[in-house]
């Protein structure tokens, strides 16, 4: 077996090795070829096809055209990241996930450490709590047993009590209803007797009604009758009463102009006579003036 690795090469299109020793890689340079030897006795040809060798002396063949490699590349890439979401499918992105921490199990353990420590304090508090709980509510079981012995007993005397009452209750509302009905009987003749008795009122009501409306009418047609003569009369009355008003504004009218020419005269007269009088006396002053000034002052 070659303990060392061992490259062959070859530039003619269509060749590849015969056999190789495990460790030894031959490649094909115009066929892009890589040859593999795995160390078993059987060559594995790209195409599927096998051959068989010397024991120890087969080998693979594999494609090296870039597309072919670069498929390869990204099917191994993509089995490698697994469908794994965008934000953690690099090592520098499941490096930043766990805070680029190298010591990442030991602080998790660390963690998850302090996290149980907690949880034990805790569950060593809740036990003491239900415990605490159990008993208070042991201590309220026996409570509200014996409280609901002593409502028992007496929820059944007030059953009896309640009971009796109900008895008498249901005796006196049998009596009520006996007197009731005897009550509604008498109730009932006396209203057949009212029915009886508003029947005949109403029928002479009715009678009297329509006599008081015979009368009526009676009196109505009479009062119209009057009240025809009277308007005739009242209408011959206001046409004398209208004559009569003319008649006399006419008599007033003359009357006034003889009274009004009669004053006209008279205020003329003594119009006159006033002034006369007034012109007299003027003159008399004058000379009264007059005889005053000679007497007192002479020539």
């Amino acid at each position: 077996m070659v303990n060392n690795l061992q490259f062959l090469r070859s530039l003619n299109a269509g060749t590849s090795p015969v056999s190789l020793a495990a460790g030894q890689i031959a490649f094909n340079l115009v066929d892009k070829k890589l040859f593999v030897g795995d160390g078993t006795d059987t060559i594995k040809r790209l195409n599927g096809s096998t051959e068989s060798v010397l024991l120890g002396e087969g080998y693979f063949e594999s494609d090296l055209s870039l597309v072919s490699s670069s498929a390869y590349t990204d099917q191994k890439i993509a089995d490698l990241v697994d469908s794994a979401p965008d934000l953690l499918n690099t090592l520098n992105e499941l490096a930043a996930a766990i805070a680029d921490d190298p010591n990442f199990v030991t602080t998790i353990t660390t963690a998850v450490g302090g996290v149980q420590s907690n949880l034990n304090t805790e569950i060593s508090r809740a036990q003491a709590a239900e415990a605490s709980l159990s008993a208070a509510l042991s201590a309220e079981v026996s409570r509200a047993q014996a409280a609901e012995g002593v409502l028992t007993s007496d929820l059944a005397a007030e059953v009896a009590r309640a009971t009796a009452a109900e008895n008498t209750l249901v005796a006196d509302l049998g009596a009520e209803v006996a007197r009731a009905v005897a009550a509604e009987g008498v109730l009932a003749a006396d209203l057949a007797a009212e029915v009886s008795r508003a029947q005949g009122a109403e029928g002479l009501l009715a009678d009297d009604l329509a006599a008081e409306t015979a009368r009526a009418l009676s009196v109505e047609s009479q009062l119209l009758a009057d009240l025809t003569a009277e308007t005739a009369r009242a209408l011959a009355a206001e046409g004398v009463l209208a004559a009569d008003l003319a008649s006399e504004v006419a008599r007033a009218t003359a009357a006034e102009a003889s009274v009004q020419a009669a004053a006209d005269a008279a205020v003329n007269s003594e119009t006159a006579r006033a002034l006369a009088a007034e012109s007299s006396l003027s003159a008399r002053i004058s000379d009264i003036e007059n005889g005053i000034d000679l007497g007192t002052f002479g020539v």
